[in-house]
């Protein structure tokens, strides 16, 4: 089922909200009919703040509006959990979304709601503005960052619907017309807590980088050398004097959610902190949006930061030496993963960076981005094993037809079989049967044609 009708995106409009008021203009009675023209299956429901699993139908006509990559940026929560994100996950997130979907608690570190998060919120001042601008009411995507309670815009604080903020309990649709019901606005008067709120939404609605890897370690470690908090050498912090200050810094500016001491120790040691953890540290720390979105810094700033833990007794590596020993490890590493070696089940898998980072260890010290630039030979392993994603569900396709021709014999074998055991998606065969026959003999490219087609 196409969709009969879709209107306007508004600008910041969360893709749910879209959705609903979809549901509003359609004239469909049932939540049911509209939600079958979006996505794929019956169970599928619509995220909050993703897309969710939007059939190739949908997507088309959505195209046609606008890109799905743009609307994945500028309509859903994308940013506030992929932007600190190594370049490797973000790029495979967004793919994931854009291409082949996946349930985003498998993409993003999407952290447990607490109370004040539960139900989406709406600003009085946003309403009555679009109310008058547009006929209508929409969900706003900055109102509903997390720990955040004004609108940056008005400096009102933001009121909590009666719509839940989940996603896997909802089957229905919510459109803002109808669940925003408070138009009295309630003012803050706290200059220094609108100035932080600013500075969260511009952090979000910063462009966020596809390009180069610099980790938000490295950032916040860069920072902190101009601060009491860090010696000028880089290698001793004064963790816990910063987790009190920050503390008594936020709570005089009334924030409620802050950023605790363990935190703290995540984001700077292990790299793993949500955006609210870093946006806090950063805005204590002085920083603009600029130098936390859009670093400048260099390959020797960025080692320095990954040179700084664990600092007893290491020295600064020889880069020809590791290049020697690390080159002929990854290769076979590279191999396994490419051949299905690496797998108990033998399936092949593609040999992304991602994969690399998380599997490889030498003498016990895994690789990291800023490693690989300073390794020639490594760099150059990648690119022998580097594969388009077409190319990789081929190879995957054929390896499981070999499999179940090997196991069967001369029995039938289905699109379900192939499906089954190779993970491919069904959506992605048009793509895949024009290349088919780079990756297996001419007859066997042509049995698997006929089983896909």
């Amino acid at each position: 089922m196409s969709i009969g009708y879709l209107p306007e995106v508004y600008p910041d409009e969360l893709f749910y909200s879209w959705v609903s008021r979809t549901f509003v203009h359609s004239g469909h009675a049932l939540h049911s009919a509209v939600l079958r023209e979006f996505f794929c299956k019956r169970s599928d429901n619509p995220s909050k703040e993703f897309l969710g699993n939007l059939n190739e139908d949908a997507k088309k006509v959505i195209r046609e509006v606008m890109p799905l990559r743009e609307l994945i940026l500028q309509n859903t929560m994308v940013s506030q959990y992929a932007r600190f994100l190594p370049l490797a996950e973000k790029q495979e997130a967004m793919r994931r979304m854009e291409f082949d979907y996946c349930d985003p608690h498998f993409l993003f570190p999407v952290l447990v709601r607490n109370e004040e998060d539960a139900f989406l919120r709406y600003c009085p001042c946003c309403l009555r503005e679009q109310r008058d601008a547009l006929g209508e009411a929409y969900w706003c995507r900055k109102h509903q960052l997390r720990g955040v309670s004004l609108c940056y815009k008005h400096g009102c604080l933001l009121e909590h619907s009666t719509v839940s903020a989940k996603s896997h309990t909802a089957y229905n649709l919510s459109p803002a017309e109808e669940y925003a019901v408070i138009d009295t606005p309630r003012y803050c008067a706290n200059p220094e807590l609108l100035r932080y709120t600013r500075y969260i939404s511009d952090v979000f609605d910063a462009p966020m980088d596809f390009e180069r890897d610099i980790p938000f370690t490295a950032v916040l470690h860069n920072a902190l050398l101009s601060t009491k908090y860090m010696k000028s050498s880089g290698k001793t912090r004064y963790t816990q004097q910063l987790a009190d200050d920050l503390s008594a810094f936020y709570q005089k500016i009334g924030v409620t959610s802050i950023t605790s001491m363990s935190q703290i120790q995540k984001a700077l040691l292990l790299g793993k902190a949500d955006f609210t953890v870093v946006c806090q540290i950063a805005y204590f720390l002085g920083m603009s949006v600029q130098e936390l979105t859009a670093p400048k810094l260099s390959t020797h700033q960025i080692a320095a930061e990954q040179e700084a833990h664990h600092v007893r007794g290491r020295v600064c590596p020889d880069w020809d030496v590791f290049d020697d020993a690390a080159a002929p490890i990854l290769e076979q590493l590279a191999h396994d993963i490419y051949t299905g070696a690496a797998r108990p089940d033998g399936r092949p898998e593609r040999v992304s960076e991602r994969l690399i980072y998380k599997t490889f260890e030498l003498d016990g010290e895994r690789l990291h981005w800023y490693r690989l630039q300073n390794a020639p030979k490594c760099q150059a392993v990648l690119e022998k094993f580097f594969e388009t994603y077409e190319d990789h569900w081929c190879r995957r396709l054929v390896w499981a037809y070999n499999k179940i021709k090997a196991e069967r014999g001369e029995k039938p074998i289905y699109w379900v079989d192939l499906r089954r055991i190779s993970g491919v998606k069904e959506r992605n065969l048009s793509k895949i049967a024009p290349l088919i026959h780079k990756h297996t003999d001419r007859k066997t490219a042509k049995i698997i044609r006929q089983i896909i087609e």
